[in-house]
């Protein structure tokens, strides 16, 4: 009795070590598609298009707009994803009015073991010709 005991907490252990050390030095990666890095973009309406992947959950992805002051113009989290992809494709739009500005688009994600990835590009928002 005591060598079955011995031997199934043997194999859970083991088990539940070699999930865990294959796991948690996994960290998301993150492919923008749209904009891309040093972009001029003309149009009032911006395409933030991204996808972020990794061999384990993603828990959060969040995205970040600034302009070059650091202002904040459009902040998102998504929580809970609970899968090993996440895509994500929107527009945001341009206030008509705006000066030519850099922005800086930043998406930060993070995989159900804590680890995280940050991947930053700047681009630039041409004046609006009516």
């Amino acid at each position: 009795m005591k060598i079955s005991l011995l031997i199934v907490f043997f194999t859970t252990f083991l088990f539940a070590s070699c999930t865990k050390s294959k796991t948690t030095n996994s960290i998301p990666v993150i492919t923008i598609t749209s904009p891309t890095e040093n972009d001029s973009l003309s149009n009032s309406k911006i395409n933030i298009d991204f996808n972020v992947k990794d061999e384990v959950d993603i828990s959060t992805v969040k995205i970040e707009l600034k302009d070059k002051e650091n202002h904040n113009l459009f902040s998102k989290i998504t929580s809970e994803i609970s899968s090993s992809a996440y895509f994500y494709s929107n527009f945001f739009t341009i206030n008509a009015n705006t000066n030519t500005n850099t922005l800086e688009l930043n998406i930060t994600a993070t995989n159900e073991f804590g680890n995280t990835n940050e991947k930053k590009i700047k681009f630039i928002v041409l004046p609006q010709t009516n």
